[in-house]
């Protein structure tokens, strides 16, 4: 557990410059940002989807350093951790998704299999 809050600050800290990087894209392709309701929505949503990924893939990682302790970047390491990060983010951006729309914003399971 203390590993985990020991990343905290690095895990915020990537969050929010993703957030910072997205509000500089929305101004420069000439959308309004005001300081308003939508921008503390995306900035909750984009703390959310940046900290349980960060998360989701440190997990990957420190099992990943836990069994390679004296190979680590070795070609076989590599790969498993690329297999097993892209697998658990393609996963965790589902159960996020699953998570925004059924329970934060209400709708039926039902409902959100059913969008296209």
């Amino acid at each position: 557990m203390n590993k985990f809050i020991k990343e905290l600050p690095r895990a915020l800290f990537i969050s929010f410059s993703i957030f910072v990087v997205l509000l500089i894209i929305r101004f420069l392709s000439g959308q309004e940002v005001a300081f308003n309701n939508f921008l503390k929505l995306f900035f909750l949503y984009t703390m959310l989807y940046g900290l349980t990924l960060y998360y989701a893939n440190a997990i990957v990682f420190m099992g990943l350093d836990h069994v390679f302790k004296i190979e680590r970047f070795t070609p076989k390491r590599l790969l498993i951790g690329f297999v097993a990060s892209f697998v658990i983010s393609i996963f965790t951006v589902y159960l996020l998704r699953v998570f925004t729309s059924v329970i934060i914003e209400g709708q039926t399971f039902s409902e959100f299999s059913n969008q296209d």
